[in-house]
């Protein structure tokens, strides 16, 4: 999970029966951008609690972490300063498939609906073939 590697980072992780079902970190992103934040960074969730949070599946929302831990880190991050909000999916088809599958949803469901857009294809984030999306708050309903 590389806690405590990130500089000023902040994690959340969600519950059920005194056991962690799911988890995502957020940290400053000063490498990219003075001011910008990296969100939804070593998400995980237990395999048999995927796709089971309540909530919409056009907007992510029966993901933990997509669907309702990412709202707070974007208020986490705007009150540290942060003026633009990121976050990465990995885009390499030799990565993992799970990963994958999360960057065709981002595509499919926060672009179309103006909750995030795609600024950089293929970027080399962190060792890593990734694309880079930036968050538009606007969208987000908190």
């Amino acid at each position: 999970m590389k806690i405590g590697k990130w500089g000023e980072e902040a994690w959340w992780c969600t519950w059920h029966d005194s056991q962690i079902i799911s988890i995502s970190g957020c940290h400053a992103w000063p490498e990219y951008s003075k001011h910008a934040w990296r969100l939804m960074v070593r998400t995980a969730t237990i395999k048999q609690y995927r796709g089971r949070a309540p909530g919409s599946l056009r907007y992510m929302h029966n993901d933990f972490n997509w669907g309702h831990i990412l709202s707070h880190q974007v208020k986490h991050a705007e009150h540290k300063g942060a003026t633009e909000l990121y976050f990465t999916t990995n885009s390499d088809t030799s990565g993992d498939h799970n990963s994958l599958r999360t960057n065709k949803a981002i595509a499919k469901t926060f672009e179309p609906n103006g909750l995030a857009k795609l600024v950089e294809k293929d970027a080399t984030v962190f060792y890593t073939k990734q694309n880079v999306w930036r968050i538009l708050s606007s969208g987000w309903n908190y």
